[in-house]
């Protein structure tokens, strides 16, 4: 008796676990019609006019702020993989720039931690990039979260002189005084 009923305790966890697959599948099912419907135009409402806000909008957003006129679409979850469109056509991400994918990755992987009431420090972020996409980095970042402050160590004149509307210190080498190193630049 007590073997036919573990049998069947087996059984019914099976069929319970095959309902509830088939109960998700539909859910997806239906999740995908509805944003293929949103993107071909047939309903006027959105994802988040249902509640739902759409978890890749904030890296859309960073995205075009880091490479405009370039636009980041989507993510084909089976792939693994995310596309941009630019001048018409449709990339993967690996068809950026090696800048461009690091600016990328980097403030992807901030807008994924979202720090707040946070110090942040940057270590040199101009090595390999070009000064623009430099400043489009720093740009971006920093409207990212709520009351960090960035810490941004740096040998570049353009994140320098971008930054003076903010505190900016200079730190010299020792002299033979032992005065201050840090001198602030207005």
């Amino acid at each position: 008796s007590a073997l036919l009923f573990q049998g069947y305790t087996g059984r019914r966890q099976d069929t319970y676990h095959s309902i509830l697959k088939k109960v998700q599948g539909n859910k997806y099912r239906i999740a995908d019609a509805v944003q293929t419907a949103i993107s071909q135009g047939e309903v006027t409402r959105t994802i988040g006019d249902f509640g739902f806000p759409d978890p890749l909008k904030p890296f859309q957003d960073a995205f075009t702020s880091l490479l405009a006129p370039k636009k980041l679409l989507e993510a084909d979850v089976q792939k693994q993989t995310f596309y941009f469109e630019h001048e018409g056509q449709k990339f993967p991400l690996e068809a950026l720039s090696s800048g461009e994918r690091e600016v990328v990755n980097i403030t992807f992987d901030f807008l994924l931690r979202n720090p707040s009431d946070s110090i942040i420090f940057f270590d040199e972020p101009e090595v390999h990039l070009h000064p623009e996409l430099v400043q489009k980095l720093v740009q971006t970042i920093i409207g990212i979260g709520e009351r960090n402050q960035f810490i941004f160590c740096t040998h570049s004149p353009h994140i320098i002189s971008n930054s003076l509307e903010n505190t900016v210190i200079c730190i010299s080498p020792p002299d033979s005084l032992g005065s201050n190193q840090a001198t602030v630049v207005r």
